[in-house]
Formats: C-alpha cells, structure tokens, sequence
C-alpha cells in the first residue's frame, strides 16, 4: 500500500468518526478495520498522539466508543486507549442534564428581580443582573440557580448553598437515614444541592433517585413511584454521558433497555424524554444526513449510537422489586466499569431521597413501612424527609440557631462580594451588624430570605420611584 501522509492520516481518523457516528454500531467492524490499516502504516511518530487527540479528548461518547471496541479487537495496540479512558474516570460536564426539560433540577430562569432591588443595584454602578444578585436570593430553592452556581455576562458566579451544618454531612452519608425538617428550613434546598452534587458528572458521582410521596398508598402505587424516580435518574445519567451504558456488555444492556422501554412506553417516546432532557438526537431515527449546521454539533450522532442499543429490543411486560433492586444496581456496576480507576476504590453510591409534605396523621401511618421496606433499602442508601417529628423514631433534626444563621449570610455575602453594592451608605449602618440583625430574627432560613429581601426592598424603594 502507498505511503500515507501525516494530514491524510488525520482526515481518515476525522471522516471514520463521522462514519461511525452517522450510521451508527453496525458501521463498527468496517471502520475498525480500516483504522487497523492507517494505523499500519502510519509513518509520524504522532500517529497515537492523533488518535488521543481525535478520539479521547475531541471525540465524546462516539470516540471513546471507537477507542473501547479498537482495544478489544487490538488489544496490544489498546492498552494505550485504556489508559486514556483511565486517565478521567469521571465524566466532567459544563452542561450537564440538570439544565433542559425533563432532567431539570432548577427552572430554566429564575424570577426578575424586584424594581427597588434593581435600582439599589443600578445606584451602585451594577448592570441589570438576569439571576438574582443578593445574598439572600428567591423564596423557593428550585429559583435559585446560584445553589449550584451559574454564568453571568460571561463571569462564573460561584455556588452559594451553605453546606457546614453536620446535618448536611448525615445526607450525603452512604447510609439509611431518617430527617425531621420543618417547613422553611432548607428541605428543599439541601436535597436539590445534594442531587445536583451526586451525579455521574459531578465531583461526588452516584445515581440519585428523587421521589416526592404522594398518595395512594397501595403498594402497586409505591413501585410505580419507585420506578419513575428510576426511569427518570437513567434519564438523566444517558443525557450527562451515555459512555456508560455503550461500554456495558450486552446482557447489562438489554436489562437496562428493555425497562426503560417500558418506563417510557415506545421507543419514540424514550428518544423524546432524552432529546428533551438535551441529548441531541435526530428527530427521526432512520436520517442518515442533516444540514450542516446539525452537522458540525460534535455529539449530533451519537445519539444514534444509543438508539441502536434500543431498537431490537422489546420492552418489558411488566416490572416488579427484585427487577428494580436488579436494574439499579446493574446500573452502579455499569458506570463503574466505565468510569473505573485502578487507582482506587471507588464505590459508585445510589441515593433514594423521599420527600414528603403529607400531614403528620398520614405520614406517622406511612412511614414504619417505608423506613422498614427491604426493597428501598436494597436498592440504595434510603433518605427519608418528612415534617413532623416522631419520638419514637431516630430522627435527625435540621436545626439551625442564630450563629449558623449568620455563618450561613456571611458565607453567601462573601461569595457574592455583597459589599460591593451593599455598603454602609446603602444599609445605613455598618454591613457586619446588618447581617447579625437579619440573622438573629430569624427562625428558619426562609426568614434570612423574605426579612433580607424585605429591607433590600426598603432601601431602594425611593429609588426606584426617583426618589
């Protein structure tokens, strides 16, 4: 065969991704055995170094794909591919799947900000913010995008969930545990953060499953629950990176398919929920070409590489415990093996956090039977929330006093460099006992919330009137 220059080698590597990524596995084979012969002759010495750089560090999931399956047909050649996939056992995500449509943690937007708010800030030279700029931010947790920190006008504005109470420590803790929280003393809050940090994305991956108790409470209810909050965390860990699902063996696969298939009903609706979720996807499964802007999205086609896991697959009939404990755990195993580090050990945790807002006859009836239920306990690391308090149970009380309060308002004030809007002139008095004064009225972190925002209110009232 002629001699193949350094530039032809990489177009060849570029155009058999492109390959592998528009027509999908069965295109697996022929593209493998053409890059066995380039590879052969390669004359550069950077040959391997195109291929990190084409495939591991450009190629997403289609060139990690390529990588695994090139080191199990060559696998004197792959050892260095392992490497590679070693190299980053954690997927790293800027966007990850709790940003779009049906893997949202927080709303898209969070509420605009106040008049007098904005014009307290305008006084201070800021511009009109699009996120809530204070320390104090919206009612509501899910408002609050800054719980896991954002981007704004290009600046990373960094996360301001408070996380020093021992309590917090108690819930993301690899064990069963049971909370008392009162309304307004950061439920919501603490388990959206923790959510949101244990991920297969996040800097403490693990699967979360997130159910919100409602009745009836048959059991046949209590599973489809169960099952839901299954269907929905797969969800979530395909859009974030599906890598772990393509590089399990066929047997993990059609366990992991076929109940999602059910979960969602049809193929078509799966591909919906996950394209919705932000995995690009081609609207119909059997485009081989799009226009070109589609085709310039480095992921585009991969979604085609997943789709062709599904599509000889049948869904299950019907689902009960033993196949959800089976499926969740299947899934532990699978994003381990992806994502495995030989360096240590890492155990992959699963979360089940159960939220509940029922009345306390309802849950003090409920609750010995789902804190007691071997199933939920099998399945994971059981995180049960409810508002009332049980002495007959070891609950664990979110507590807060006055110095946490004020910990809590210093740490976010800090973070968001308050005290360049919020000085002196603006407060009429002194930052530092501003923020003790907010913190020892309050009683739960919600009052931190409305009495701050309140005052901020206040202040640029007059201000906003052209006062």
């Amino acid at each position: 065969m002629p001699h193949i220059e350094e530039n032809q080698t990489q177009i060849i590597y570029e155009r058999a991704l492109k390959s592998f990524r528009i027509l999908g596995t069965a295109s697996l084979d022929e593209v493998i055995k053409r890059l066995d012969e380039v590879a052969n002759q390669a004359a550069s010495d950077k040959d391997l170094e195109t291929i990190k750089d084409e495939y591991y560090r450009k190629g997403g999931l289609a060139g990690r794909m390529l990588l695994r399956a090139w080191e199990q047909r060559n696998p004197d050649r792959g050892k260095r591919f392992l490497e590679w996939l070693r190299d980053d056992p954690v997927p790293q995500s800027d966007e990850s799947a709790t940003e779009k449509g049906s893997c949202a943690l927080w709303r898209p937007s969070p509420p605009a900000l106040p008049p007098a708010h904005l014009a307290l800030l305008e006084k201070a030279g800021f511009p009109h913010p699009t996120a809530w700029h204070t320390p104090f931010g919206p009612d509501k947790a899910e408002d609050d995008p800054r719980l896991r920190g954002l981007k704004f006008a290009e600046k990373s504005i960094p996360a301001l969930f408070y996380n020093k109470m021992s309590w917090y420590t108690d819930i993301t803790a690899e064990r069963h545990s049971l909370f008392y929280a009162p309304p307004g003393c950061g439920r919501t809050a603490a388990i959206w953060n923790a959510r949101y940090t244990h991920r297969i994305t996040s800097y403490k991956p693990a699967l979360s499953l997130y159910l919100l108790l409602r009745p009836p409470f048959e059991p046949a209810h209590l599973l489809k629950l169960v099952a839901d909050a299954l269907g929905r965390a797969l969800c979530c860990a395909l859009v974030e990176d599906a890598y772990w699902l393509m590089a399990a063996d066929r047997e993990t696969q059609a366990d992991i398919g076929r109940f999602l298939l059910w979960w969602a009903g049809d193929l078509t609706t799966l591909v919906r929920r996950l394209r919705n979720g932000g995995l690009q996807i081609a609207e119909s499964l059997s485009k081989n070409t799009t226009n070109e802007e589609e085709k310039d999205r480095n992921c585009f086609y991969d979604g085609r590489l997943l789709t062709d896991v599904f599509i000889s697959l049948s869904p299950l009939n019907h689902v009960n415990w033993d196949d959800l404990v089976a499926i969740t755990h299947a899934t532990r195993l699978a994003i381990k093996k992806a994502y495995s580090d030989p360096e240590k050990e890492w155990d992959y945790p699963i979360y089940l956090w159960l939220d509940s807002s029922l009345s306390e006859d309802t849950i003090s009836q409920e609750l010995p039977r789902l804190w007691d239920n071997e199933f939920l306990r099998c399945m994971g690391n059981l995180k049960i929330f409810t508002r009332h308090k049980f002495p007959d149970k070891e609950q664990i009380r979110m507590d807060w006093d006055a110095d946490h309060f004020y910990e809590m308002l210093d740490y976010r004030w800090e973070k968001l460099q308050a005290n360049l809007f919020l000085t002196q002139e603006h407060l009429g008095q002194d930052p530092e006992d501003f923020k003790k004064a907010v913190s020892q009225r309050a009683k739960f972190p919600r009052d931190i919330i409305r009495k701050g925002n309140s005052l901020l209110e206040a202040l640029g009232k007059s201000l906003a009137v052209g006062g």
